[in-house]
């Protein structure tokens, strides 16, 4: 059944007749939040942290949910994608450097046979999807001069890494730990998936927070990943129930694995100080709710950001 779109006052009002609260956000500022800043789907999906009444005159309606705690998670959530993109964008550029490093170490490998061999490998199918996303460059404004001055099956490594996507260099990345007979590279190629995921959802803006109530991950969490959260003093029971909520999961490996591929620098420099001002702010807010899914879950993160940063 088609729903009919409400106008703000409209979604005001059935906010209301859900339960929800404008005690730490006036009606007023509501509005114009509604109407500037943000639309009410992408601020209601935060709804589903909070548990319902069940049975009653007020059976169906949130407990404990004000409109405030929806702008304070939409504020955080916004925090954390703005923190956790340039960090993904850090481990791809690093795993590629350490690529570039392990490729000169392996006699033999002159650049263009990892190429030639990785494409060789491939599916009728897959490959047909590669050449296919390296012909789609050929009128970019940035990749399109290189692309244009090689053949894909004739291209050196250094210059390949530059036009691929995320995902082709994670295939490419397992390819070469397989060629090199590198487990750690073999691990990390896992990592390295599960920051995409994360990279994905930060670029197109996606809400993240509104998925850290339940468990039930398809992926197992990496045995380096979960014995770290568990050196980093996390409760057997707490690294348990966070570890298989998938986007706790996949933050905790992106948080990982940028400590063990990004060096000290600028780059770490950055994500510490940006990591210190979510927690800063996931902290004021899990002061403010009663919600034990935020409380617990921000409280996780924090405590991962103040042993590994």
């Amino acid at each position: 059944m088609r729903k009919r779109a409400l106008t703000v006052d409209e979604q005001i009002a059935h906010m209301k007749a859900k339960g929800i609260t404008f005690d730490l956000c006036p009606e007023d500022v509501a509005r114009d939040y509604l109407t500037g800043h943000t639309y009410y789907f992408k601020l209601a999906s935060y709804r589903k942290l909070f548990d319902k009444r069940i049975g009653g005159p007020r059976d169906g309606q949130y407990v404990n949910l004000d409109f405030g705690m929806l702008r304070d998670l939409a504020s955080v959530d916004r925090t954390l994608r703005y923190a956790l993109l340039p960090m993904t964008l850090d481990v791809e550029h690093f795993a590629k450097t350490k690529l570039m490093a392990k490729s000169v170490e392996h006699e033999g490998d002159d650049g263009y046979g990892v190429v030639s061999n990785y494409l060789a490998s491939l599916s009728h199918s897959e490959r047909a999807r590669r050449l296919q996303e390296f012909r789609m460059l050929q009128g970019d404004v940035y990749s399109g001069d290189l692309v244009a001055k090689y053949q894909p099956d004739d291209m050196p490594l250094w210059a390949y890494l530059e036009v691929i996507s995320f995902g082709t260099f994670i295939d490419l990345y397992r390819f070469c730990a397989r060629r090199w007979n590198d487990d750690a590279m073999f691990d990390e190629h896992y990592m390295l998936r599960q920051a995409k995921a994360v990279r994905n959802a930060c670029a197109h803006s996606s809400n993240v927070i509104n998925g850290f109530k339940g468990e039930g991950g398809r992926v197992a969490a990496n045995r380096a990943v979960y014995s770290a959260v568990a050196e980093a003093g996390v409760s057997k029971r707490v690294r348990c129930r966070k570890m298989r909520n998938p986007r706790l999961q996949q933050i905790a490996t992106l948080l990982y694995l940028h400590c063990q591929i990004v060096p000290e620098g600028t780059s770490k420099q950055t994500a510490r100080q940006s990591l210190l001002d979510l927690s800063l702010q996931m902290d004021a807010v899990a002061r403010e709710t009663r919600n034990d899914t935020v409380k617990s879950s921000f409280s996780f993160l924090e405590q991962l950001i103040d042993k590994w940063y």
